[in-house]
């Protein structure tokens, strides 16, 4: 094979898609024989959008039942409702050619990006077991099937894996990470029609910092995020009925219907953090997605970064015949500006959610200030939407953190 791929999620199936239509001969082997909810990866920035797009796999999401979203309401504890609504951030033009967001199902966008692959000439292997890896100059790749073991020998061998990669581990890749200051609860529910399809929240009220994500047909995506040492808030039996419980908002009065809403998969908690790998691309494997290092969750970036990391590596891998240590140079450089830039935003923005008192709320309330005033201290936060690459290297600059804040 040209290239074994492991993890058949979101940035494995896009990869795999994307190599095999290019004519590189592809297997992914995915140890799950069932895609499952796991309470992440359920809304796409429109920049992952518009390279999902590139990728060739944007209809396969739209058909899987992938929601388009086309702006953001800013509930929030320091505005009115109403003047929430007027601000409303319109996205479905920030990024040319890009229609908005996607709120996605993560099982069923995983079974349509396991389809195409397929369609396109890749052989995906689930229900894997007992892998194991050769990397370097000559990578192979055993693993069995139902009792039987299998091994193939490839060009390259891709670490699509998630958080506990094993390719990662198995190339000596150490992950680094901050603490986490916050922990994030999600759940999906059904039967909340009257929250708009078009429409994403993310806000902040008494304890908590809340977000919506709309995945159509009256089912909704929530989180709820919480200071990172109140451990056993949604810890123990009921925690799905505490966790709704969370969604009586004065800010947002239209979530009150989420906290009778059905749920309709489990109600888990992560820690909200980021990480990331020096070198990526070790000989003989490269990481993408998650193995590859994650993006703190509360930014909403983690599909976004699948796709870039798809792309990225399927266009080098595509337009290069030789396949060398310096090929995915290119991928290793960018992917690591892409996530120091992220880190950035991501670590002024625990900063002021993470502060549940009046003293935070201030300096939130100083921070928005200051942004209205002078937008130079605000062209951080296009990272988010429109990608990390769209802003100036200036708006990543040490003196904008000191200066939003500052107490």
């Amino acid at each position: 094979m040209d290239v074994v791929i492991v993890g058949g999620g979101i940035a494995g199936g896009a990869l795999a898609t994307a190599l095999a239509a290019a004519g590189r001969s592809v297997t992914v082997l995915e140890r799950t024989a069932e895609y499952k909810d796991r309470v992440r990866g359920e809304y796409m920035q429109p920049w992952g959008v518009a390279d999902a797009q590139r990728l060739g796999v944007f209809d396969a999401l739209l058909e899987a039942g992938d929601n388009v979203i086309t702006k953001i309401v800013p509930y929030d504890e320091l505005l009115e409702p109403s003047l929430a609504e007027k601000f409303a951030l319109p996205i479905d033009s920030v990024v040319p050619g890009a229609p908005g967001a996607l709120g996605i199902g993560h099982p069923a966008a995983c079974d349509a990006l396991s389809a195409a692959a397929t369609n396109a000439g890749a052989a995906v292997v689930c229900g894997v077991d007992q892998l194991d890896f050769t990397l370097g100059a000559a990578p192979s790749v055993r693993w069995s099937t139902n009792g039987t073991m299998h091994e193939v020998a490839c060009r390259l061998v891709v670490g699509a894996d998630g958080r506990e990669s094993a390719v990662r581990r198995q190339a000596g890749v150490p992950l680094n990470a901050n603490p986490a200051l916050l922990l994030g609860a999600g759940l999906v529910v059904d039967d909340a029609p009257g929250w708009p399809t078009d429409t994403f929240t993310v806000g902040s009220e008494d304890d908590r910092v809340f977000f919506m994500v709309p995945l159509g047909n009256g089912r909704v995506r929530l989180y709820l995020l919480y200071d990172a040492r109140d451990k056993q808030r949604f810890a123990g039996p009921n925690k799905a009925e505490r966790f709704l419980a969370g969604f009586a908002l004065r800010s947002a009065p239209i979530a009150e219907e989420f906290c009778s809403a059905t749920p309709a998969g489990p109600c888990a908690v992560y820690p909200m953090n980021d990480s990331w790998c020096d070198d990526p691309a070790p000989p003989g494997a490269v990481l993408i997605g998650d193995a590859a290092g994650y993006s703190d969750p509360q930014l909403g970036q983690g599909l976004s970064i699948a796709m870039r990391d798809a792309r990225v590596v399927s266009e080098l891998l595509a337009d290069n015949a030789e396949w060398t240590s310096a090929t995915l140079e290119p991928y290793v450089e960018e992917r690591t500006e892409r996530m120091r830039r992220l880190r950035f935003v991501n670590e002024i923005m625990t900063a002021l959610r993470s502060q549940f008192d009046d003293e935070g709320r201030a300096l939130r309330l100083r921070a928005m200030t200051l942004m209205q005033q002078h937008p130079e201290l605000a062209r951080f936060r296009t990272a988010s939407l429109l990608g990390p690459e769209a802003a100036l290297p200036e708006a990543f600059d040490e003196s904008v953190r000191e200066r939003l804040l500052a107490g």
